[in-house]
């Protein structure tokens, strides 16, 4: 489930310092910038899913003031609204999954996700020795060996 979650969270791109060359996120910036954009697609969700509510309740008022013709339209069928509204809330519990999972993430994502992907291995490797603490040295190692001993 944390794989398919962490496929449809959304990837945000690492800004160029002035040299050209992106700089390498440590596992606690990664990990931060992961549970942010997360968020921030939560909240988009959510207004989305408020102005679908208050849209939703406007025409519910504006239906509710016109004479009705026959019983026949008592029965409402979904609308494309009721539709939207049907997405939407989907894509907020998704959106809250994705905050969960973000939150959860750890070392051996952080190797697996983002630094296996890095265009230029060596040097994200070389650059990231620098600004990792000893523990998070030592948890992206075992990450690296569980990653090896799962390859065989």
């Amino acid at each position: 489930m944390k794989s398919i979650v962490l496929s449809l969270m959304l990837v945000i791109g690492v800004g160029l310092p002035a040299n050209g060359r992106a700089e390498i996120l440590t596992f606690k910036e990664w990990k931060l910038q992961q549970i942010l954009e997360a968020q921030r697609y939560g909240q988009t969700v959510k207004k989305q899913l408020k102005q679908q509510n208050h849209n939703r309740r406007l025409r519910r008022i504006v239906a509710s003031s016109r004479p009705q013709k026959s019983t026949e339209s008592l029965v409402a069928e979904p609308t494309q609204g009721d539709l939207v509204m049907e997405t939407l809330e989907l894509q907020s519990q998704q959106a809250e999954a994705n905050i969960r999972t973000s939150q959860s993430l750890g070392i051996q994502d952080y190797f697996e996700i983002y630094l296996h992907q890095q265009p230029d291995s060596k040097r994200a490797f070389e650059e990231i020795s620098e600004k990792l603490t000893n523990s998070e040295m030592a948890e992206l190692l075992l990450a690296y060996s569980r990653h090896l001993s799962d390859d065989r």
